[in-house]
C-alpha cells in the first residue's frame, strides 16, 4: 500500500493518477499545513507532495515519484521500454518540466515568497510561456505526445501543468494547441476523471 501526502489541486495529482493507472494500492492524506511540525517530521522540506513507499521509505519531489512508479508499475503501462530513445525523452521532460515549469507556477502562484510579487508573478509568467512554446515546438517535430504516439508519465505531468494554466485551458489552446491537444487527451482518461472527482469533492 502506497500512501500519498498531498493537496487538493497541487502536485499531488499527477501522482495520483499514475498510481490510478497501475490499480495500485494506496491511501491520500490531504495536507492542510505543510508547515505543521507534524509534516515537517515527514518532510523537513516543508513541501507537497510526499509519497511513502510500501516498505516505509519516503520520497519528496513529484518528477521523481512520476519516474519511480512508471518504472516500478509496469501495469499502468507509463514508461517506454527501458533503453529506449524514447524512456530518454520521457525523464528528459519530466526534469525539464519540474525545474522549469513546475518551479515557474510557483513562483506564479505564491510569487510573495520570493520577493516583490508584482515583477515576480511577470517574470514567472514569462518563463511558463516560453517552456510551452519549447514544448509546442518540439511535439510538431515528433508526435501526438511528449515521447511518441501514447501517453507516458511525462505527458500526465505535463497535463497537470497545463491544467493551471491562467487565465483557462482555451487561452492555452489560442498559444500552444499541441500542449493543449495533449492536456485534453490525458484528461480524458477515466484515471484522470477519478482522480479530478476526489480533488473536487
Amino acid at each position: 500500500m502506497y500512501r500519498l501526502y498531498g493537496r487538493k489541486g497541487s502536485g499531488s495529482f499527477a501522482v495520483q493518477v499514475l498510481l490510478e493507472e497501475a490499480r495500485a494500492g494506496y491511501e491520500t492524506i490531504w495536507v492542510e499545513d505543510v508547515q505543521a511540525p507534524s509534516f515537517l517530521e515527514i518532510n523537513p522540506n516543508g513541501r507537497i507532495p510526499v509519497l511513502q513507499l510500501p516498505d516505509g521509505q519516503r520520497m519528496y519531489e513529484s518528477a521523481a515519484m512520476m519516474a519511480f512508479l512508471a518504472e516500478t508499475l509496469p501495469a499502468a503501462r507509463m514508461a517506454p521500454a527501458a533503453g529506449s530513445s524514447a524512456r530518454a525523452l520521457m525523464l528528459q521532460w519530466l526534469v525539464f518540466l519540474s525545474a522549469g515549469m513546475y518551479e515557474s507556477n510557483l513562483r506564479y502562484f505564491y510569487p510573495e515568497r520570493y520577493g516583490e510579487p508584482v515583477s515576480v508573478k511577470a517574470s514567472a509568467r514569462k518563463e511558463i510561456d516560453r517552456i510551452y512554446g519549447v514544448l509546442e515546438a518540439d511535439i510538431s517535430r515528433n508526435d501526438s505526445y511528449l515521447c511518441g504516439s501514447e501517453p507516458f508519465a511525462a505527458d500526465i505531468y505535463l497535463a497537470m501543468l497545463a491544467s493551471w494554466y491562467e487565465p483557462d485551458a482555451t487561452a492555452l489552446g489560442e498559444r500552444f494547441p499541441r500542449v493543449l491537444a495533449i492536456h485534453d487527451a490525458v484528461a480524458a482518461r477515466p484515471t484522470w476523471q477519478r482522480v479530478q472527482a476526489a480533488h473536487a469533492s
